[in-house]
């Protein structure tokens, strides 16, 4: 028969490299600037939910953004953090190109996203 085509986005190759390298559970997996609406997409790689309290979002001059308090991921589930317009944050991201840090309740760096 035909040979089967398996049709991937970039996207989802990435998300397969970092379940196959053992990156961190919890990834950024994109930003999105809208104008003045700002968010960000993380996702949960593990098999097991992940508590979200404590956590926060850095940009790469220093501004934060906490993460909601008691949210918990469950595997394969995504959470979209706003900030900008309408969020009750201020903007953090820089329009033309920014490097988005996760960090977890202990300080440390938990995955790092950088764009345009």
């Amino acid at each position: 028969g035909a040979p089967r085509i398996l049709l991937t986005t970039f996207d989802e190759l990435q998300r397969l490299e970092w379940a196959a390298t053992g990156a961190a559970s919890i990834v950024i997996d994109r930003v999105c600037n809208e104008g003045s609406a700002e968010h960000v997409i993380l996702r949960n790689l593990d098999s097991k939910a992940v508590n979200l309290t404590g956590w926060l979002l850095r940009d790469e001059d220093g501004h934060e953004l906490p993460l909601t308090t008691g949210a918990e991921l469950a595997p394969g589930e995504t959470l979209t953090v706003a900030s900008g317009a309408g969020s009750g944050h201020r903007p953090i991201w820089d329009n033309d190109g920014d490097l988005a840090v996760l960090v977890d309740a202990a300080g440390g760096i938990v995955h790092r996203y950088r764009y345009p």
